[in-house]
């Protein structure tokens, strides 16, 4: 491998992520070791631009990919991989066909799969996989006839033979047969031949054990090819470490958004593993050692069961956390403990009902067009101080915003034909990758990779057109007249048609640079102006009917400030409460009891303050579910009880 080309690759990959991205974080990076024969394993939720943060994280090691066979022949994508002397990889998956006739039965005693119209003999290999689009996928261990093949029963095949059964008795009912697709048996010894002899060489390989790119939000079951070449490596020699890598993508496929990459310890094989496996027991030693890179990939990246679980989780994170102060390394522990202590959390009710009230919260921000940080940004007094700055900092916002889009204007201008052909190849692409993937959500990794891409591709030519079109009008509409005393004159004019073109193609980056940067800044402007209504909204307020008793109506950003400081309190109580026992809360704490305590005195005390002023008897649902000993206490204070928040009927409500 040429290291002049290696290192263009990489310093032009890391380049790619930093503009993509805002922020990257790099956590733990002295578990990186400085030399020998590694693989690192990471999590897939990006596709390609997952490559470029292992080439940006591991900058000091010269890190060859395992990458997909078919992936050598793209665009751009091909060249990249042969430019890194990435190491080619058949998948199954890629060679896949969709199978002759359909599957019409299942006997789960003989462990045979019937067929009809079928052609398995001529279709089918021993050691193939057949699958039924998602529903359930069998290793093949005998092909009996064109219409009846056996497969190869574990305890893993069993919830796919009831998932199997419980669709064929949906399809007989149809009077139709189920359609299949059949993944062949790949002989990867020259795969294995090609990593084995590069960590002989002390080389770095970084693969993705998921086998595929996805947007999930947790980790797919992973495949074994990382410990063949692991305990293959190791029996023939080399001292191989497995370093895991979590790419924690904050909003993964959002332009200017943040990352943290956290690398984990690293480790070696088990001794008890390496005998299994020298003794001939492979295959318990391959699944003992993927449950050892499983829990090392767990322990770096951040995932969840569902797209509401991890936003109502994230959500509760930064209720807990209530403004405090955090590391990025702090951060990130944090929301794991959350992720993980769901696990155990999820059954009970309190913090199930919490979760809930934390969605119907998120809903009702999303419906006065917030979000929870938004909500949380609220100015909190209401006086003519606040209103005035309020305002003042709408109008600054809107003059900054304008002046801003008139900067970027031109940039949006020469760039446009990019986002235009880059916009019809995303959509078609995602297109096709939902139809091939059984895995993919939205193919939203699909989608920022090829943008990626694209951008690449497309730059170029729009460049040298624009380059060339600027060149052609300044020499042509530009009428530059001869003087004597100005010989540059006369040699622009000369040179117009060269020298106008190559000075653009030395701008323009940095000017599209420039204009990233600007509308990044325009646009966190924008996101805050609904905040800023919001808080002048605020300030006017209006007193009710008689009818209504006179009760004071503020506006919709009140009530969810108010809604939030509530959750914040129980968020606090509840997730003290379930992890009054648990080690790691309370030998290391990330917050600690005292920062806890203060910050929710201080919002019971405006909590409560707030009701004894107002005497909405919709406030009332805000001190319902928090202790009576806390709000008698703080009531005492004030001279005041139960009573006065709004007649005995309510007392008893609390009481």
């Amino acid at each position: 491998m040429a290291p002049c080309l290696y290192g263009f690759i990489r310093k032009f990959a890391k380049f790619g992520v930093h503009l993509f991205f805002r922020d990257i974080h790099i956590l733990n990076e002295a578990n990186i070791p400085k030399d020998g024969p590694i693989i690192i394993v990471a999590n897939h939720n990006n596709q390609f631009i997952d490559a470029g943060m292992v080439l940006n994280v591991f900058d000091q090691r010269v890190v060859s990919f395992i990458i997909a066979e078919a992936s050598m022949h793209r665009p751009i994508v091909g060249d990249i991989a042969r430019g890194l002397r990435a190491v080619p990889v058949i998948r199954a998956q890629d060679r896949a066909k969709v199978g002759s006739g359909g599957i019409c039965g299942i006997d789960p005693e003989a462990n045979v799969l019937s067929g009809v119209g079928t052609k398995f003999v001529k279709e089918a290999t021993v050691g193939g996989k057949i699958s039924m689009n998602g529903i359930c996928e069998f290793t093949i261990g005998e092909i009996i006839s064109d219409t009846e093949i056996r497969y190869k029963a574990d305890d893993e095949t069993k919830k796919d033979v009831e998932n199997l059964s419980k669709k064929l008795a949906e399809q007989m009912e149809s009077n139709a047969n189920l359609p299949f697709k059949i993944f062949p048996k790949i002989d990867q010894k020259e795969v294995y031949a090609e990593v084995y002899k590069r960590l002989l060489d002390g080389g770095a390989i970084s693969i993705f054990p998921e086998g595929g790119s996805h947007d999930q939000t947790k980790l797919l079951p992973l495949k074994a090819g990382v410990a063949i070449m692991t305990l293959g490596a190791i029996a023939k020699g080399a001292p191989v470490k497995i370093v895991p890598l979590g790419i924690n993508y904050l909003q993964a496929y959002s332009f200017r958004s943040r990352v943290i990459c956290d690398v984990g310890t690293p480790f070696e094989c088990p001794q008890e593993l390496l005998d299994l496996y020298n003794g001939g027991n492979r295959r318990e030693a391959y699944e003992g050692f993927m449950q050892k890179v499983k829990e090392g990939m767990e322990s770096v990246t951040l995932t969840a069961p569902s797209f509401n679980v991890l936003s109502r989780l994230r959500t509760a994170r930064r209720l807990y956390q209530n403004g405090a102060e955090l590391k990025s390394h702090d951060y990130l522990t944090l929301y794991r403990r959350f992720l993980k202590g769901y696990e155990t959390w999820k059954d009970e009710p309190e913090f199930d009902k919490l979760m809930n009230d934390i969605g119907n919260y998120l809903d009702h921000a999303h419906s006065i067009g917030l979000d929870d940080k938004g909500v949380r940004d609220l100015p909190i007094r209401n006086s003519c101080y606040t209103w005035l700055k309020t305002w003042n900092q709408i109008w600054l916002s809107l003059f900054v915003i304008l002046i801003l889009f008139v900067i970027a204007l031109p940039g949006l201008i020469l760039n446009y034909p990019i986002y235009f052909l880059i916009s019809r190849k995303v959509k078609k692409e995602v297109k096709k990758a939902l139809v091939k993937s059984t895995v993919k959500v939205k193919a939203l990794d699909v989608a920022a990779s090829q943008k990626a891409l694209n951008f690449i591709k497309y730059l170029p030519f729009v460049y040298l057109f624009n380059a060339l079109v600027c060149g052609l009008l300044v020499g042509f509409l530009w009428d530059i007249e001869p003087d004597e005393d100005a010989q540059w004159k006369e040699w622009f004019a000369d040179n117009v048609f060269w020298f106008i073109p190559l000075c653009l193609l030395i701008v323009l980056p940095f000017y599209t640079y420039f204009v990233v940067l600007v509308i990044e800044s325009g646009l966190a402007r924008i996101r805050l102006l609904p905040i800023r209504l919001h808080a002048v909204w605020t300030i006017y307020k209006r007193k009710a009917p008689k009818c209504c008793g006179g009760i004071t109506r503020l506006s919709p950003s009140v009530d969810i400030r108010l809604e939030r400081r509530n959750l914040v309190i129980r968020t606090q109580d509840i997730v003290r409460e379930l992890t009054k026992d648990e080690y790691e809360w309370q030998q290391n704490p990330i917050i600690t009891e005292t920062e806890i305590m203060a910050q929710r005195n201080k919002n019971l005390t405006s909590l409560v303050d707030y009701v004894l002023s107002h005497h909405r008897e919709s406030d009332h649902n805000l001190l319902g579910s928090i202790g009576d000993e806390d709000i008698n206490a703080i009531l005492s204070e004030r001279g005041a009880s139960l009573e006065n928040l709004g007649g005995a009927e309510l007392a008893s409500h609390y009481l």
